[in-house]
């Protein structure tokens, strides 16, 4: 034999008294009409007060207006992304695009390439360079990508004033891709099938800026030498950063 409604199992936070309650209230409508439209009395008959239950508040009530508000209150309180931002800097032709390439695959990260998002940003549109109102814009569509539990991970040019004044809830962790002048200017004119980097040198005068940045508690930065390091190093010091940080937990 199947169980009867009220030996079923019910979902959590399920009130089964729902319809009761508002059956009760109903009814308390009704009392509230039928007492308006009672016949007259006779003059100077005083009239019978009105019977409790039907026309003031009882405990009942209080506790149905308490229980009310709570409900209404969970089912409009958003859902808050609970995890960070993770962002790769540093001057051109240091690894950003090729390290968010290498981390993709992973099921936690969701990469988002800097260079793409630029092309489609107004505040980088028609020669503008409004830094702070394109992270703003990246991080409106990272805490879409937040909100669902992922990590978004975003490889792009950028200081970390320009991240962190545009930030609100998100914890914000960097890596960082220095190098050095010669080799900087090396790997910007062996670069192939990508767009032309027209000041090599603007990106030297860049990474000496990275090298001497911070940011405050509780975002990160970490640094990582790619003039000293071949690829596969680099990919490995991503990997492991990517693993420490993308649980929101700072090691």
């Amino acid at each position: 034999m199947g169980r009867s409604a009220r030996d079923r199992p019910r979902a959590p936070g399920s009130w089964s008294g729902g319809c009761a309650v508002v059956g009760y209230l109903q009814l308390r409508r009704i009392g509230r009409f039928r007492g308006a439209r009672g016949a007259a009395l006779p003059s100077g008959q005083a009239a019978e007060p009105p019977h409790r239950g039907w026309l003031w508040p009882t405990a009942l009530d209080f506790l149905v207006r308490d229980l009310s508000m709570e409900v209404a209150s969970r089912e409009a309180e958003p859902v808050k992304p609970t995890t960070p931002l993770l962002v790769v800097t540093g001057a051109a032709a240091t690894g950003k695009s090729t390290i968010g390439d290498h981390l993709r695959a992973r099921p936690d990260l969701f990469v988002i390439d800097g260079d793409v998002l630029g092309r489609g940003a107004a505040a980088m549109a028609e020669g503008r360079r409004d830094y702070v109102a394109f992270w703003r814009y990246v991080l409106s569509l990272c805490r879409e990508v937040r909100s669902n539990g992922l990590v978004p991970l975003v490889p792009c040019i950028c200081l970390p004033d320009q991240v962190l004044a545009a930030v609100g809830d998100e914890v914000v962790h960097f890596l960082v891709l220095v190098s050095e002048p010669a080799t900087i200017e090396r790997r910007i004119a062996d670069r192939q099938g990508m767009s032309e980097v027209p000041s090599p040198e603007k990106h030297v005068q860049f990474d000496r800026t990275l090298r001497g940045m911070s940011v405050p508690h509780p975002h990160t930065w970490e640094r990582h030498d790619v003039a000293t390091a071949d690829i596969s190093d680099t990919m490995a010091a991503a990997t492991d950063w990517a693993n420490r940080y993308s649980s929101g937990t700072r090691p």
